[in-house]
């Protein structure tokens, strides 16, 4: 990282109290990049390589249950793919192939019982 510009960028509520804070090289971003609910309670992390999303986002509730897990690579969704209702229950679950949905994908009801579910092929 010859002649680079590493910098930690923070953002605040308007409270004072941390809201994001991430890793920039040269403008781009890289590594983790983490967000927070005002209350202190981590919101959201999220992996990037040369600026763009690839790795791991994951989203938390206030009260700290997981709300999403997905892989992205190149910024779009590839690879396993879950989110939960507030309450904890499953939401949908399935595979993303360069940003579309590939395979058995499931969404399921506010009361956990299966909404919909498909077999998606891709062409």
């Amino acid at each position: 990282m010859k002649n680079s510009s590493l910098k930690v960028v923070e953002n605040h509520f308007p409270s004072g109290k941390l809201e994001s804070r991430g890793t920039q090289v040269d403008g781009q971003w890289i590594g983790i990049f983490q967000r927070w609910h005002e209350s202190g309670a981590l919101f959201g992390e999220s992996e990037y390589i040369d600026g763009q999303l690839n790795g791991m986002i994951r989203e938390w509730s206030e009260d700290g249950l997981l709300l999403l897990s997905a892989a992205v690579k190149d910024g779009e969704f590839h690879g396993p793919y879950k989110s939960w209702w507030d309450s904890g229950l499953l939401k949908e679950e399935g595979t993303f192939q360069a940003g579309k949905r590939i395979g058995r994908y499931t969404w399921y009801k506010v009361d956990g019982s299966v909404w919909r579910s498909s077999d998606i092929v891709r062409d």
